[in-house]
């Protein structure tokens, strides 16, 4: 049954393939694409040696794949090792054997570059395949703003540690993902300003399962409700939450975007009409999130929270009227933070035990209404260093945010803001 076996094999690695979106992002996130690579690939190397007809580097977006890999990337951990992007359960970088890889057959030399730069050996095949010899090219400049075909958005200033990496979740469901719709991830000097909590429990009955839920990103609640999210009895299957990115504007060292998260939160509540977020990134220090929440039936609260990474135990919050400040020890995030009603600046925490973790948070929380309407200006500094002075205020159908190297009016007016630069 030796033939039986082998076309099963094929089959199976043909459709794990066609798991990567065209552009070559992998929905589970970049730790499991790495493994799903990886028992791929050596599938891929032992029917080719003996004897396999098939080009399987034709039969999916190899290249693609590389563009993924880099701009996964978030800077380096404090060990040196690199750091990720880590939506939902992903952890850790690639290794150097897939990119090894993909550039022998593809010959790309970013292949090199990713291989020598931002994988971390730690099977068999990282040694086999890494060849020290091939050429390496650095990452292109294309790859410092993507929105790929997930709907993930990933924005950066460089490649160095120090540089600022901006990440937005938006997009379908997926396999190990948590109820993170419209969630931020923000690092600059080499610090998490805002991070995707670690720690996330595969086992409903453990506190950790709250780290899955909408309360602990950087995201919004609706009457206290998040996105929807099983109840856990099939482990961290896929949800029924969907989001979309409607615009979508690349201006170099300022981009800016509209997710609808919508269809996520009426699942669990519904009363919501729109629950859309609109991030402008001005390079690498500022960005603007406009949160807006639309109601029927009846008046309801809104909140949005902000986690910095604490695993050292060293971020500090502080609050003071419409501010806040979140700070690290090499950096610190200032914010300012605007309404069309009262909101109440504070700070929390997330309410597990803290044997599962110590995850404080900046809360905006607003009273019971129809229509919400919050903006957040942040400003990002080096320790010891000020932020770069940004100002907002209410304009006739929206807003006008100005300061230094960013001058700007948004519309709110239309079903989705639109952002004009002056």
């Amino acid at each position: 049954r030796a033939e039986q076996w082998l076309e099963t094999a094929i089959a199976s690695v043909e459709f794990v393939l066609t798991t990567f979106s065209p552009d070559g992002s992998y929905f589970e996130g970049l730790s499991y694409s790495e493994y799903t690579l990886r028992t791929s690939l050596a599938f891929c190397e032992s029917h080719a040696r003996n004897g396999g007809k098939i080009d399987w580097i034709k039969k999916a977006n190899f290249e693609g794949m590389l563009d993924f890999m880099l701009s996964m990337q978030l800077g380096e951990n404090e060990d040196g090792t690199p750091d990720i992007v880590n939506f939902s359960d992903a952890r850790k970088s690639i290794n150097p054997g897939a990119p090894s890889w993909i550039g022998k057959h593809t010959g790309n030399p970013v292949a090199q570059y990713v291989a020598e730069n931002i994988s971390l050996p730690r099977f068999f095949h990282d040694f086999i395949w890494f060849d020290a010899s091939r050429p390496s090219s650095p990452p292109p400049a294309s790859l410092k703003n993507v929105r790929n075909d997930l709907d993930w958005v990933l924005c950066r200033s460089g490649w160095e540690p120090n540089d600022g990496v901006l990440a937005f979740r938006s997009g379908g469901p997926c396999n190990h993902e948590h109820a993170d719709r419209n969630h931020i991830t923000y690092k600059i000097f080499g610090e998490r300003l805002l991070t995707d909590l670690f720690g996330a429990a595969y086992d409903k009955r453990n506190s950790g399962w709250l780290i899955r839920q909408t309360e602990a990103h950087n995201a919004v609640l609706v009457d206290g409700r998040g996105c929807h999210y099983h109840d856990g009895n099939e482990g961290v299957n896929d949800t029924k939450s969907y989001a979309t990115i409607t615009e979508f504007e690349d201006h170099g060292d300022t981009v800016w975007w509209t997710s609808d998260a919508s269809p996520a939160y009426l699942i669990e509540n519904d009363h919501i009409t729109k629950v859309i977020r609109t991030v402008i990134f001005s390079k690498p220090d500022v960005i603007v999130v406009l949160d807006q929440v639309r109601l029927h039936f009846a008046p309801q609260t809104m909140s949005a929270h902000f986690y910095p990474d604490n695993r050292d135990g060293a971020a500090t919050l502080k609050t003071k009227d419409n501010t806040f400040i979140i700070a690290r020890p090499q950096a610190s995030l200032h914010g300012s933070v605007y309404s069309n009603a009262d909101v109440a600046v504070t700070a929390g925490k997330l309410d597990v035990p803290l044997e599962t973790g110590d995850f404080p948070r900046i809360e905006l929380n607003t009273a019971p209404a129809y229509n919400h309407e919050i903006l957040t200006v942040l400003r990002a500094s080096p320790d010891g260093a000020n932020p770069r002075e940004i100002t907002a205020k209410p304009i006739v159908g929206g807003w006008s945010i100005k300061g230094k190297h960013l001058a700007l009016n948004i519309d709110t007016r239309r079903v989705v803001p639109s952002v004009t630069f002056i």
